[in-house]
C-alpha cells in the first residue's frame, strides 16, 4: 500500500514516490482515544508504520507512556513527529497497541 494523507482527495491515485501537497489548514483535527489529544495526520503507511503527524494537546491532557520504536522527530511548541515504526502504547489492561488500536506484536512483530 502507498502511504497516504487521510481525508485528502486525489492522494489515493499517487504513485509510491510522488510528491504530495498537504494543505494543513484544510485538515481537521482528529480526536484520539486519549482525552484532549488530537492529531492531523500528514502521512501514514499502515503497512510499514511510517507516520508524520501534528499533535495538539489540550491543557492537562496526558499522552500515556509509549515507546518510539525507531525514529522520532519533534518540533516544539507544536510537535511534528516522523516515525519509521509506529509508537507502542501500553494500555491499562496490559495490552500493547499501535496508534490505530491494533495489537502491536501481531501487527509489527
Amino acid at each position: 500500500m502507498t502511504a497516504l494523507t487521510p481525508n485528502i482527495a486525489g492522494h489515493q491515485d499517487l504513485s509510491q514516490f510522488a510528491s504530495r501537497f498537504v494543505d494543513v489548514e484544510a485538515l481537521a483535527w482528529q480526536p484520539s482515544k486519549f482525552d484532549g489529544v488530537e492529531f492531523k495526520t500528514l502521512l501514514i503507511d499502515p503497512d510499514t508504520g511510517i507516520l508524520t503527524a501534528l499533535v495538539r494537546m489540550a491543557p492537562g491532557a496526558i499522552l500515556p507512556d509509549h515507546e518510539h520504536v525507531e525514529i522520532e522527530q519533534s518540533y516544539i511548541p507544536l510537535i511534528l513527529a516522523i516515525f519509521l515504526k509506529p509508537n507502542r502504547f501500553y494500555n491499562s489492561d496490559g495490552s500493547q497497541t499501535d496508534m490505530l488500536g491494533r495489537d502491536y506484536d501481531t501487527t509489527w512483530g
